[in-house]
């Protein structure tokens, strides 16, 4: 891979690729490697099947969390309509899911099972109520190092209309 000598998408007659096989034994080390190397995360067999859907039938946790943090789309069923969610085998998996995809598509504010539900802000409590003063002393330019302004954001303009959906590596 390394001397880009193979593709390291190549597929076999039916459709699965080395990301396939390595997703489905829950090969975490291999299934990295092979992103860094260019692996295509949303890579389809000829029946739907991505290598985020062997992960979760196989119950590997850690490969799913690694594909969805290489831009994995969750929402893509099989060409038979199987969903990641009914794929799911063990109870954390299902959560661990449902709740991911809660988050990519929001919840109602009356939801009970929202976890990030908030009812108002510090800043409008009372100070003998709260713990302590969350603006008192906040950081400020003298407070930092040179060193912490070296991270770039770069924009990218363009008269060209943007594209439907946008995967953010971090």
């Amino acid at each position: 891979l390394e001397n880009k000598v193979c593709d390291v998408n190549h597929r076999d007659n039916a459709g699965y690729c080395a990301l396939h096989e390595a997703c489905a034994r829950g090969w975490l080390s291999i299934v990295r490697h092979l992103l860094e190397y260019g692996a295509d995360v949303n890579c389809s067999a000829q029946d739907g099947t991505r290598p985020i859907h062997d992960a979760v039938e196989n119950d590997h946790l850690e490969v799913v969390r690694l594909l969805l943090s290489y831009g994995a789309d969750p929402t893509l069923a099989t060409y038979s309509g199987r969903t990641i969610v009914k794929m799911t085998h063990s109870e954390l998996m299902e959560t661990f899911l449902t709740e991911y995809l809660t988050d990519l598509q929001g919840r109602s504010g009356d939801d009970p099972g929202l976890y990030w539900d908030f009812y108002g802000s510090s800043v409008c409590d009372p100070k003998d109520e709260s713990g302590f003063d969350v603006l008192a002393n906040p950081p400020g330019p003298g407070d930092e190092d040179e060193d912490c302004f070296s991270d770039v954001f770069e924009f990218e303009f363009s008269d060209e209309p943007p594209l439907p959906c946008y995967n953010i590596q971090v």
